[in-house]
């Protein structure tokens, strides 16, 4: 991954950076959120037990037609 230079906006000194990016994207499989809804009972008991956010359990199943 190639590296980033940015300047400092207070000293103005170039600060070389390693792989820029974002936080990775969750890749939770349909059938394992909707496995856990199951269990959980409830969305915001699933997204719990799975440790990602319940927009995200309706995105995934808004994504697949389960809702």
């Amino acid at each position: 991954m190639p590296g980033q230079i940015i300047k400092c906006p207070k000293c103005g000194c170039e600060i070389h950076v390693k792989g820029i990016g974002g936080r990775k994207s969750l890749n939770i499989p349909v059938n394992f959120v909707y496995d856990a809804i199951g269990k959980a009972g409830s969305i915001a008991a699933a997204a719990l037990l799975l440790d990602c956010s319940r927009g995200y359990i309706y995105k995934v199943l808004k994504e697949n037609g389960k809702r």
